[in-house]
């Protein structure tokens, strides 16, 4: 089993279970046409489409409408149903056989080789679409006295297997003994019930599942790809790598550092919360789970190389049944990724990226955390902020030992940190687009009495008063069980 995800965030708040139904923030639709930051090569293009690894039948890569992601939080693509696919060849072979008819007698040299050749085609095209086996129709082009009634049976048979697959009662007809395709399957496993011919009739070529979710600086999502070897075999996942994946994007640039930046944290630590989306892409079907992602990302003091970041997923439940993640039968209540390593690219854009043995805590405080196997998380900082990059998108998987129900997520993240105290050796952070109420409660944190902040007055620890929190933090700004009130 593998778990993998991407992720992305933009206000803090406290784990829990179960996870909300709504989005931290209401969603902010788009086209898809503006991504100036992604990960990998999932940027939409300019029609607001994003190619994903899966591939259709002609080998193409499965293109997905941002625009209904975004409307529908998710989509379904599938491929053609197998019967259809299989009944356009045969009306095309009917008619070329017309043409051979017309064009190559009984006197002309290629008259049997272009026949035979035409029926090969056709069982090729019965045995990889439906049976599973070859020859359905005979392996040769039918016999008879003269080219004229091998023509007429000919015609005949491809006529009654283009008829054969109009649906479930005529397609089990057409297995029977006497039907144009009684070579196809065992008769005794017919008249036991072994097969069900409307699931047979109606089945698809592949289907793509995708779940989607979205911050106001990121969008992000998972998919599977499920796909059949033919009408008669069952439905398993893809080999890779069209199995399954991640994506994430945002409509804002990647954060560009300056060494001359007075405003870029330097020591200490800033926090970053959202949502992650994941898929188990296993044998058994796709399952998909939302839930939330914090991360924590301690800054050097004199630039962001080296600076580490550290991922926890938190409360991933099944999008279905809202069932938490399971490990040897525990719920589980956080996934945590240490040891990400910030870097800059080229162009001086900051980024991270990590691989660390994971640990798993869970709901059940009775059980000790413990580390099941590896994970990578991957992101990269968008956006500018008097307090450093706005927020982060990214992807994140944990390897096949661990003993679960996932594969990979993904998702953005904003900034939490207070935006307007300096160099603080704690996370400060504020919560935006919510309530707060309160409070005449303690506060449950030991901090400083007096914080030292840009502009050199000071702001004393306090208790909450009811009031809107706004991303400017202009009312009241709290963090996980204290508040301060305004400068």
């Amino acid at each position: 089993m593998i778990l993998a995800g991407g992720f992305g965030a933009h206000s803090q708040e406290g784990p829990i279970r179960p996870p909300p139904v709504d989005r931290p923030v209401q969603p902010s639709p788009d086209l898809g046409e503006v991504a100036e930051t992604w990960i990998e090569n999932t940027r939409p293009d300019s029609s607001g489409n994003i190619r994903i690894a899966a591939l259709d039948s002609r080998n193409r890569r499965i293109e997905l409408a941002a625009s209904e992601l975004s409307a529908n939080g998710g989509a379904i693509v599938t491929g053609e149903r197998l019967f259809d696919k299989t009944r356009e060849l045969l009306q095309n072979n009917l008619t070329l056989l017309g043409i051979y008819i017309d064009i190559f007698d009984s006197s002309t040299s290629q008259a049997i080789t272009n026949r035979q050749a035409l029926w090969d085609s056709t069982n090729e095209a019965l045995q990889e679409n439906i049976f599973g086996r070859s020859n359905v129709l005979g392996a040769n082009y039918p016999s008879g006295s003269s080219l004229r009634d091998r023509d007429e049976d000919a015609i005949e048979i491809l006529q009654d297997a283009y008829d054969a697959l109009g649906g479930a009662l005529s397609f089990r007809d057409a297995v029977e003994d006497g039907g144009v395709f009684y070579r196809g399957l065992s008769q005794s496993s017919i008249d036991d019930g072994d097969y069900d011919f409307s699931e047979i009739s109606e089945a698809l070529e592949y289907e793509v599942e995708v779940e989607y979710d979205n911050t106001d600086y990121g969008r992000f999502g998972v998919w599977s790809k499920r796909v059949r070897a033919n009408a008669l075999s069952p439905v398993t996942a893809a080999i890779r790598p069209e199995r399954g994946d991640a994506f994430a994007y945002s409509q804002i640039g990647q954060t560009q550092y300056s060494s001359g930046d007075p405003n870029f944290p330097r020591g200490f630590t800033s926090s970053y919360v959202g949502r992650t989306v994941a898929v188990d892409a296993g044998s058994d079907g796709p399952t998909f789970y939302h839930g939330d992602i914090s991360l924590a990302v301690g800054w050097n003091r004199n630039s962001p190389v080296g600076s580490t970041v550290t991922t926890v997923i938190e409360n991933l439940a099944r999008s279905d049944t809202g069932q938490p993640l399971l490990h040897n039968g525990y719920e589980v209540k956080d996934l945590i990724f240490r040891n990400a390593s910030v870097r800059l690219d080229s162009l001086n854009q900051i980024e991270f990226e990590g691989q660390s043995s994971v640990r798993v805590r869970y709901f059940d405080l009775s059980r000790s955390e413990r580390i099941y196997g590896s994970g990578r998380s991957t992101g990269k900082f968008v956006g500018y902020h008097p307090s450093g990059p706005l927020g982060v998108i990214g992807t994140w998987e944990l390897g096949a030992d661990f003993q679960g129900s996932i594969r990979r997520g993904s998702g953005p993240v904003t900034l939490a940190l207070h935006p307007r105290c300096g160099p603080i050796r704690s996370s400060i952070v504020w919560t935006g687009w919510t309530k707060a109420k309160d409070t005449a409660r303690p506060l449950r944190r030991r901090l400083p009495r007096q914080l030292p902040c840009l502009d050199q007055r000071p702001v004393f620890a306090g208790h909450c008063h009811e009031g809107d929190v706004d991303r400017l933090g202009q009312t009241i700004r709290r963090n996980a069980g204290w508040c301060l009130p305004d400068h």
